[in-house]
């Protein structure tokens, strides 16, 4: 990661399997001498984490089996560049570079990650974008 920068991490944790895999997060980040760095967020109300958009750079969505999260199109909307992993369902209504990137790689994730800044954050390109390439794929 680089120096100055974070991730913070959302997410439920309502069942065994979410506790579970909080726990790994939290001996990787021990492991790892990241405490400074990686910041875990659990169960936090939906105006809340709306509201927290405005704090970051980018929104990462890289879950392997999200079908379909709404939480990209909600950070687009607040004006954050997505980057989203190619196996979420909602992955497939993102043009790359038009609000943001979907990515299959960790070398495509570093790439993304570095063009980020430079994607254009009006809402009316980004949805304009979206809008263009859903009808595209539907016809």
């Amino acid at each position: 990661m680089e120096s100055g920068s974070s991730l913070d991490i959302y997410g439920e944790v309502s069942c065994d399997e979410h506790r579970a895999y909080k726990q790994k997060l939290l001996e990787y980040i021990k492991e790892n001498n990241a405490e400074d760095r990686i910041n875990l967020f659990e169960n936090i109300e939906h105006k809340e984490l709306i509201k927290s958009f405005e704090h970051y750079d980018i929104f990462l969505l890289l879950s392997r089996n999200e079908p379909a999260s709404i939480s990209n199109i909600e950070a687009m909307s607040c004006g954050l560049p997505v980057i989203i992993g190619f196996g979420n369902g909602t992955a497939n209504y993102l043009k790359n570079g038009a609000g943001g990137y979907v990515v299959a790689s960790n070398l495509e994730l570093q790439n993304a990650i570095d063009k980020a800044p430079s994607v254009d954050r009006t809402v009316e390109t980004r949805f304009r974008g979206l809008i263009e390439f859903t009808l595209a794929r539907l016809s």
